[in-house]
């Protein structure tokens, strides 16, 4: 239902900004690359005007891709990838933090009252789960972000891994270091194969062998039925700054009834180890949540 632990710590989210990306003719390579001030709100606006900057990119490539002659038109493919972010933040401050992988969010938050996932006082608005590990404000003079990716699908079956591996030129301090890394499989109980959009080096839209929904003059079925596992781990802790480890295991069951509309259900296990107000343990969170989403 969520991203994994590295998203919102690691990655670029809503900037508003310039970029471009392509692809070769055989569409096995794709190459993108973006830039745009650093620090923004949930909604892509600036956060600020001290100025700053940064710039992200990826390069993937297609290692391989089959696909069966069969009406279920099962694939096979490998594609591998990297990807970078770095920056200069305009106000020398910068800051990591992640929720575990459920939102749950809170309306009608005032203004004085800590944010949430957004850490953006704005009132009145869903605020969401508060951050599980947080390193707090770090004086930073630049940052930069590599990861690297790995995705694998076989008929039924998908593995999706990615590493990344952050580095801070902290101010006053010794530069930093963090990281994390997801493991993720799948299983189609129903036979399908998860699409691969070869332009943009992505996954794409799920759509049911049988759909559950009728499309045209099609048989109504079973829809997709799908089994997932996630692994996730995100590192905060260098140096001096003590943000703390967590650890997630995420299971899920995803039923597509057309190409347009799923349900979810998941349960996800949190292991934190955090120096917390003065209490250096662990704490456990075990979270359940359900989603039913139509798109169009």
């Amino acid at each position: 239902m969520e991203r994994s632990l590295l998203f919102q710590a690691f990655d670029p989210f809503r900037h508003i900004g310039a970029g471009f990306y392509n692809n070769d003719e055989a569409e096995d390579w794709t190459w993108a690359m973006s830039v745009f001030r650093v620090g923004n709100d949930q909604f892509g606006g600036d956060i600020g005007d001290a100025g700053g900057w940064s710039s992200a990119g990826r390069l993937t490539h297609l290692l391989y891709y089959q696909e069966s002659a069969d009406a279920q038109k099962q694939l096979d493919y490998l594609h591998v990838g990297a990807a970078y972010w770095v920056g200069d933040p305009g106000n020398d401050v910068f800051r990591y933090f992640t929720i575990p992988e459920s939102f749950v969010g809170a309306f009608g938050i005032p203004a004085a009252a800590v944010p949430g996932t957004s850490r953006v006082h704005i009132p009145s608005i869903a605020q969401g789960t508060p951050p599980f590990v947080d390193t707090g404000a770090i004086a930073t003079n630049t940052f930069a972000h590599v990861g690297t990716e790995f995705l694998w699908a076989n008929g039924p079956f998908t593995v999706q891994n990615e590493v990344q591996f952050a580095n801070v030129a902290q101010i006053g301090g010794p530069d930093l270091h963090f990281w994390g890394f997801y493991s993720q499989w799948m299983y189609f109980l129903t036979g399908e194969s998860r699409p691969y959009n070869r332009k943009l080096g992505t996954l794409d839209r799920i759509t049911p062998l049988r759909p559950f929904i009728r499309e045209a003059d099609c048989e109504r079925g079973p829809g997709a039925w799908e089994l997932a596992m996630r692994l996730s781990h995100i590192n905060l802790n260098d140096e001096n700054i003590s943000g703390g480890r967590l650890t997630d295991l995420t299971t899920g069951l995803n039923w597509y009834l057309n190409g347009y509309t799923k349900v979810q259900f998941n349960y996800i296990y949190s292991m934190l180890d955090r120096n917390f107000n003065g209490y250096d343990g662990s704490s456990n969170c075990g979270a359940f949540g359900a989603r039913l989403q139509v798109d169009f």
